[in-house]
Parts: structure tokens; C-alpha cells; sequence
């Protein structure tokens, strides 16, 4: 079984066992998915069933799957690969939809319900930033300045307010407001809350 594994890849063969439910399926998704997410799905339904073919190939239907040895065999399958845990994450997630998805529609090789639980999901990788060293941060404020160029103003004013992307998008002509002691405050909008903040900046 270890052979195969290793043999198995992203958008592995699916045989013709489960290439028709599949690909009804992806058919179905389409109507209502964006083609990125249907291209994700597949690949993610393709290894999956390749993988079933390769090391199961007694099971001809996925109404056949069993928690042991086939689910676990498959999550033990991806842990062994050395993938990110937030990419086993995905993995999981569009073969647990999949399999419920068809469940729910009543198909005949629908597997029973359950199979994959929220348990099966690796914790998601937590990654720290980076701080810019002082000389790192001096050279790009310098780099910056020098570039008269709607990015690099609009990168700047970031490093100034702390505002948000859609924050700074969404900003009217007028937003800059002097105060009566020499002191100057953006109004930002707050979109669906009709309201705005007020966030002050120097006078450069």
C-alpha cells in the first residue's frame, strides 16, 4: 500500500468506477461555483478516487466506503504526504461536501452520512509576521517618498493610519479635513454602517 501511495498524485487516475459520479457532480457544482472552486473540487475528488482504485480496488462504488480502512486509510494517506496542515485542510473539507452533497440528493452510490467528521480536520498552521528591520523600513518609507505614483502614495498612507484596503478605496475627493489647531484628520467611511471615523495624520 505504501508503494502506491507514493505513486499517487494531485489529479491522480479515478478509474471508471467513480468517473461518472464524479463528474455529474462537477457538472452539477458548475452551475453555481466559480471555475476556480469546480477546478479544486476535482482535483480533490480525482486524487481521491485514485486513491481508492490504487489501494482499494475491491471497492466499485463509493456507497461502499467505510469509515475503516477507507477514510482513515485515505486521512492517514494525506498526513504522510507532508503537506501544510491548511492544505490537508482543504482536501478534507471538498471530500467531506462532496460525499454529504450527493448523500443529500439521494444518488444510489451515495456512501452513508458521517463518514468524514469536523475531528478529521488537522489544525490550521498559525504563522507569525515578520518585522521589518529599522534599515528594511527606512529604505522603503525613502523609496516611497521619492515615487510620485498613485501606489506608492496609497501605500504610504497606509504606513501612516493603519487604515484598511476598502477603507482607503472607498475614500471621497474631500476626505482630508484641517483643524482649527494646525492639526489634519481623514474621514473614512464605514460602508454598511453609514457612518464614518475620523483618523489623524501629520501635516506631511
Amino acid at each position: 500500500m505504501e508503494q502506491n501511495q507514493n505513486n499517487l498524485h494531485d489529479g491522480g487516475q479515478t478509474g471508471s468506477t467513480f468517473e461518472k459520479t464524479i463528474q455529474s457532480y462537477l457538472d452539477i457544482i458548475s452551475t453555481t461555483l466559480q471555475p476556480g472552486s469546480v477546478r479544486n473540487y476535482k482535483g480533490s475528488t480525482k486524487m481521491f478516487a485514485g486513491f481508492l482504485t490504487l489501494n482499494y480496488p475491491e471497492v466499485t462504488k463509493l456507497s461502499e466506503l467505510k469509515r475503516s480502512p477507507h477514510i482513515e486509510g485515505w486521512l492517514s494517506f494525506l498526513a504522510k504526504r507532508g503537506l501544510k496542515n491548511a492544505t490537508r485542510h482543504l482536501y478534507i473539507g471538498f471530500i467531506r461536501k462532496f460525499l454529504n452533497d450527493i448523500y443529500e440528493w439521494g444518488w444510489d452510490d451515495a456512501p452513508q452520512p458521517g463518514l468524514i467528521t469536523h475531528k478529521d480536520f488537522p489544525i490550521q498552521d498559525k504563522y507569525l509576521p515578520k518585522p521589518l528591520t529599522p534599515e528594511d523600513d527606512k529604505t522603503i518609507q525613502k523609496t516611497l517618498k521619492s515615487k510620485n505614483t498613485l501606489s506608492a502614495q496609497a501605500i504610504l498612507l497606509f504606513r501612516k493610519t493603519g487604515m484598511r484596503i476598502g477603507e482607503l478605496r472607498d475614500l471621497p475627493l474631500y476626505c482630508l479635513e484641517k483643524l482649527p489647531d494646525e492639526q489634519y484628520v481623514l474621514h473614512v467611511p464605514l460602508g454598511k454602517l453609514h457612518t464614518e471615523r475620523i483618523i489623524p495624520v501629520d501635516s506631511e
